[in-house]
């Protein structure tokens, strides 16, 4: 009982002496030794721009590595790697000093969809971050009656020539400009009801396939 006694004493003691201060607990929790984060997503097919934050096919984006300063040494050096082809890294076989700075920063390109895994060691500290590439030739149904509305989720100015397959033999191919957006939504009319397998491709300038997608759209 007396030890019980002397243990809320010195808690009350303990409240006393903080009365009045205040106390970041973030500020006393050890940070992550490494971390990774993706940003600045940009396209590049015909021109840089911001259009939303989906990493996409053709896209190019930064991964940032940031680390405390624990984490270094007159030694470290900063080195990246993928588990795959899905993205590319600018620089793949290059070393970063990480003896002045604290975090380091390294253009991906998307090259398919997919995820890859981004490994990044500083030290001896490693830390993975997971990049998941979406499809560029993607797009949204929308059903209007016999009508079938697609949204595309691209810019007009990410690819030069798109083919549409609707899946009920007609096809439609669309040149892109660079100042035009009319034609970037299609309207399709159906005979009859029931699913399709709608198929868009995307090409650059030269004939190059940058993506293709396939949805199963039902006209109800």
């Amino acid at each position: 009982m007396k030890n019980i006694k002397y243990t809320l004493l010195a808690f009350g003691l303990l409240l006393a002496a903080s009365c009045g201060k205040e106390y970041d607990i973030e500020a006393v929790l050890p940070e992550p030794a490494l971390t990774i984060e993706l940003n600045d997503v940009k396209t590049g097919i015909i021109k840089d721009a911001s259009p939303d934050d989906e990493f996409r096919v053709g896209r190019k984006a930064t991964l940032k590595a940031s680390w405390n300063s624990n984490t270094r040494d007159n030694n470290t050096v900063v080195q990246w790697a993928t588990s795959n082809d899905n993205i590319t890294i600018a620089r793949p076989d290059s070393y970063a000093s990480a003896t002045t700075y604290t975090n380091h920063e390294m253009e991906v390109t998307a090259n398919s969809v997919g995820t890859t895994t981004v490994t990044v060691q500083v030290g001896d500290n490693t830390c993975s971050y997971d990049v998941e590439v979406l499809h560029l030739a993607d797009f949204r149904p929308e059903q209007d009656g016999y009508r079938m509305k697609f949204f595309p989720l691209y810019n007009h100015y990410e690819y030069y020539r798109a083919e549409w397959d609707f899946g009920d033999g007609n096809t439609y191919t669309w040149y892109a400009s660079l100042n035009d957006t009319k034609y970037t939504n299609y309207n399709k009319y159906y005979a009859a009801k029931g699913t399709y397998n709608v198929a868009l491709s995307l090409y650059d300038r030269n004939g190059n396939l940058i993506d293709r997608n396939t949805k199963a759209v039902t006209l109800n």
